[in-house]
């Protein structure tokens, strides 16, 4: 947790910090405990049943990645860094700019629900936030210097993608 750390103290990341593959898992839990929070509360105001049982089922699977992810980093011991020691400044960048800004801002999930929103106003900033982790992840993985780290990687962008195609097709279902 020693990288969540420099990020909840609101720093960042040093640009000289190299990341590890606990780093990632690290994040990725951060992440899945946030979807997590935010389909809980999105299950709770929900008026349709079938939309709220379908947020219910996707922050319980959250969790249950959260877990995973968790057991993962358990598993490893000591991670040397994994990724390239020189990144494209592009992709150092995104990952700088990504986890210095508000993606990991709980107060920002909290806000969004102090107003009323409508069902597919719901599913479409659920849709963004997968995404958005997509992108993350996707930076990783190219920045990824061992094959494994990669294939972790992957695995973790499967699942998000999973959410999004599925959250797709309720959106399709209202629109």
């Amino acid at each position: 947790m020693r990288i969540m750390n420099e990020f909840n103290r609101g720093k960042g990341m040093p640009m000289d910090r190299k990341i590890n593959l606990a780093d990632v898992l690290d994040i990725a839990v951060r992440i899945e405990e946030e979807g997590s929070r935010f389909y809980k509360k999105a299950a709770e105001l929900e008026t349709n049943e079938d939309l709220s049982k379908m947020f219910e089922r996707l922050s319980k699977e959250e969790l249950a990645h959260a877990q995973s992810y968790r057991q993962k980093k358990e598993q490893l011991g000591e991670t040397e860094d994994l990724f390239h020691t020189e990144l494209s400044k592009e992709i150092e960048e995104f990952i700088h700019f990504t986890l210095k800004g508000d993606f990991f801002d709980l107060e920002v999930g909290k806000q969004y629900f102090t107003k009323p929103h409508s069902s597919v106003e719901i599913i479409q900033t659920a849709i963004d936030m997968e995404n958005r982790s997509i992108s993350f992840y996707a930076a990783l993985r190219q920045s990824a210097a061992n094959p494994e780290t990669r294939k972790m990687i992957n695995g973790i962008m499967n699942e998000e993608l999973f959410h999004v195609v599925r959250l797709g097709k309720r959106l399709e279902m209202h629109l």
